[in-house]
């Protein structure tokens, strides 16, 4: 039998065609994206702030699940944040608190995503590295303006922080 290429290979991704560290690098992206949106401008500067962005992302895992019920890898990977404090690898949610007090590092945590982008367009399939991108880019909207939502004036808005990171994001990721 000829050797296939990896794209033939994995034509259609799902969590069982990734090894341990490349699933993880591919199911914290998402995460990881959000948390450098929730660190580019803290309200407060406290940790109520990323704790009301994780719970809003959390939230709205389940709302993005409906957006992406064809794409089996982008389930695979909202199951995995879903169930990352029942035991899955690593404790998510320590990817989404690395920024907590700090602003540096952040476009170095947003080459992480591009590249775990990259490694799932090599991996699989065109449709679901399509899927896989807007969810990750989604996923970092959600926390744009989430610890705002109790100041009324400033509730719904995104700040020109997030703004920025955003769109460094959307540039890096396509």
């Amino acid at each position: 039998m000829p050797s296939r290429g990896l794209k033939e290979r994995y034509s259609t991704a799902t969590r069982a065609d990734f090894s341990a560290e490349h699933w993880h690098r591919v199911s914290v992206a998402p995460i990881g994206a959000a948390a450098v949106i929730s660190a580019a401008d803290d309200v407060d500067k406290s940790q109520t702030s990323e704790e009301q962005e994780l719970q809003t992302f959390d939230a709205d895992l389940e709302v993005l699940a409906k957006i992406h019920d064809k794409s089996d890898l982008v389930q695979d990977v909202i199951h995995t944040l879903v169930n990352r404090a029942a035991g899955d690898d690593r404790d998510l949610a320590d990817v989404f608190r690395f920024a907590l007090h700090q602003t540096e590092g952040l476009n170095e945590r947003l080459e992480d995503v591009a590249d775990a982008v990259r490694l799932l367009e090599d991996l699989g399939d065109a449709k679901e590295a399509k899927a896989y991108r807007k969810f990750i880019l989604e996923a970092a909207e959600t926390v744009a303006g989430a610890a705002k939502e109790s100041v009324p004036l400033l509730a719904g808005k995104t700040s020109k922080k997030e703004s920025t990171y955003l769109r460094k994001l959307r540039k890096m990721v396509g």
